[in-house]
């Protein structure tokens, strides 16, 4: 929804402009790597190496 606003501010305010394509990527890193309790909420981490 926030995108969709986004693009229609910018074309009121820069009428020249043409959005060809969107997309929209989540970063599902944030969500990796939690330790959660029997009802889900997050009590720590175990740390990751991304680059490995």
């Amino acid at each position: 929804m926030d995108a969709q606003d986004l693009e229609v501010r910018l074309a009121s305010s820069l009428p020249h402009l043409r959005i060809a394509d969107r997309a929209v990527a989540l970063r599902a890193v944030k969500l990796m790597g939690r330790l959660l309790d029997p009802d889900g909420r997050a009590i720590g981490f175990v740390p990751m190496n991304l680059w490995a």
